[in-house]
């Protein structure tokens, strides 16, 4: 029923069993269906819910296999739920909610000869970015990379990017060659201003062009 108004498309009492499900994070039965209820196994995970009809009214041994049915699945959902978790771990920078270098060398390993020979990467390096992080700390300069990466979004969304943070200060982004983008590079030439805790700051944001797929890969290894 993932995606669909649940409530437009199921009995009465199977839609109540339904709620008392989610509300009271049990399983439900009843004779002419069951609700499963697998909690989330980690925080701000996800819950799922399993809705099964029968024909037949659901006997006590049936519910007893039911139940240790519910089990496996649970166990089943556990390990998806993991391996969400590990993956977002390994391809986002979970302090800024970005996707990271790793997210970024994964789509060019994904693409084949063609597609990367039509993408070029651009790096958007934040200049100083150390000396400020020593001056204001790094909860200032976070402020600053989610302004920075923002602005990027803002200007080459229209072109359907894949933009990661590479670095503590320089983001990678991939777009296709057949786009100008000559006139929306020249925009970060000038600095960029920005108002943080009250306080105006001027970036300079260097950007550095790489046009030969095979290159992109190989400055993402390198880059610290």
């Amino acid at each position: 029923m993932k995606g669909q108004k649940v409530d437009g498309n199921l009995p009465a009492d199977m839609y109540d069993d339904f709620q008392l499900a989610i509300q009271e994070k049990r399983h439900v039965f009843s004779n002419q269906h069951s609700i499963f209820f697998f909690p989330a196994t980690i925080a701000e995970g996800t819950h799922y819910i399993t809705l099964v009809k029968s024909d037949n009214p659901i006997s006590e041994e049936n519910e007893y296999l039911l139940k240790v049915f519910s089990e496996n699945v649970s166990s089943g959902f556990a390990n998806i739920s993991l391996l969400n978790r590990l993956t977002e771990l390994a391809y986002t920078d979970v302090s800024l909610n970005l996707q990271n270098r790793n997210w970024l060398t994964r789509e060019i390993k994904n693409m084949n000869v063609y597609e990367q020979s039509k993408m070029r990467l651009i790096i958007f390096d934040i200049y100083q970015f150390d000396e400020k992080a020593f001056t204001f700390g790094y909860d200032f300069c976070k402020k600053i990379i989610k302004l920075v990466h923002k602005s990027i979004v803002d200007v080459f969304s229209i072109y359907d990017p894949r933009i990661a943070i590479i670095s503590n200060r320089s983001f990678g982004m991939l777009i296709n060659v057949d786009f100008d983008i000559a006139d929306d590079i020249t925009h970060f030439h000038n600095k960029q201003k920005y108002e943080i805790e009250n306080v105006k700051q001027f970036i300079d944001v260097r950007v550095l062009e790489l046009k030969s797929g095979q290159d992109h890969e190989l400055y993402l290894d390198l880059k610290v």
